[in-house]
C-alpha cells in the first residue's frame, strides 16, 4: 500500500476511533464516579498494605493524572484551581 492511501485510510478511520475512545472514556469516567460513589467514606482510608495507596489516594491519582493532559499544555485545570 503506498504512504498516500495509507495516510487517506488512516484518515477515514480516524473519526471512528475518535468517537469510539470518547465514548470509551465517558463510560470508565462515569463507572469510576459511581464506584467511588458506592464506597463508605470511612473506607478511604483503606490501603491493602502500608506501601499501597489507600482508596483516597487512588481515587485523587486518577483525577490528577486525568488533568495531565492540561499541564502538557500549559492550561490551568479546574481541579487544581
Amino acid at each position: 500500500m503506498s504512504e498516500t492511501k495509507a495516510f487517506q485510510l488512516r484518515r477515514k478511520c480516524e473519526p471512528v476511533r475518535t468517537k469510539t475512545t470518547g465514548r470509551s472514556m465517558l463510560t470508565v469516567r462515569k463507572n469510576t464516579i459511581q464506584i467511588a460513589l458506592d464506597i463508605p467514606e470511612h473506607k478511604y482510608g483503606y490501603g491493602p498494605t502500608s506501601e499501597s495507596r489507600s482508596v483516597a489516594e487512588i481515587l485523587v491519582h486518577i483525577v490528577l493524572l486525568s488533568k495531565f493532559d492540561h499541564v502538557l499544555h500549559e492550561e490551568r485545570p479546574s481541579v487544581l484551581t
